[in-house]
Parts: C-alpha cells; sequence; structure tokens
C-alpha cells in the first residue's frame, strides 16, 4: 500500500507504519510518526487520500508523542443498499396487484 506515503511541508520527517488489519470490520489502523504540526491541510490531506482509494476514516492526534493513528474502515457500496430498496418497493407492488388488482 504505497498510497499511505504522504507528503506534508510542515511534517517533512513524517513517517508511517501500518499497524494491523481491523478484525470485526473490513479496514484497517496506520500510525503517522513525527506529525510535529496537525492542520486543517494535513486532515484534509488523510481524507483525500483515503476516501480516494475508498476508505472513510478516524483520526486520533497526540501532540504530546507526535503521531496520528487512523482507522480506515472500506466504504460500503451503496449499489446494494439500492437493490434492496428496489426489491422491496418491486415486491410491495406485487403484492398489492395481487391483492387488489
Amino acid at each position: 500500500m504505497d498510497w499511505l506515503k504522504i507528503e506534508d511541508q510542515d511534517n517533512q520527517d513524517m513517517s508511517h507504519e501500518f499497524i494491523g488489519n481491523l478484525i470485526m470490520q473490513e479496514g484497517f489502523k496506520v500510525r503517522y510518526n513525527n506529525v510535529e504540526v496537525y492542520s486543517e491541510n494535513l486532515r484534509n490531506e488523510f481524507l483525500k487520500v483515503f476516501g480516494k482509494n475508498g476508505y472513510s476514516i478516524s483520526i486520533i492526534y497526540k501532540n504530546n508523542f507526535a503521531y496520528c493513528e487512523i482507522t480506515a474502515l472500506r466504504k460500503k457500496n451503496k449499489y446494494m443498499d439500492y437493490a434492496l430498496a428496489l426489491a422491496g418497493v418491486w415486491g410491495t407492488y406485487r403484492l398489492a396487484v395481487h391483492m387488489f388488482g
């Protein structure tokens, strides 16, 4: 996962380490070390990079240890939700036609 390497002008010596995969959910944890300056720009960069790769994230920043820990969860495919809703509407329609038709 080379895309985890993130360049930041304020944290030029920032490195990352993969902590591991999540057990009960589809995702993983990663820690970014040497984060001296945690800014809105860095947060937005994390959101952009992880979002582009299909993950939603939660960020924990520990300023006394200068690291960010990110929990990344795989975004669910919304097409399945639409398909289930459509199947429910179709089933209701067919039942109504059968009962009142």
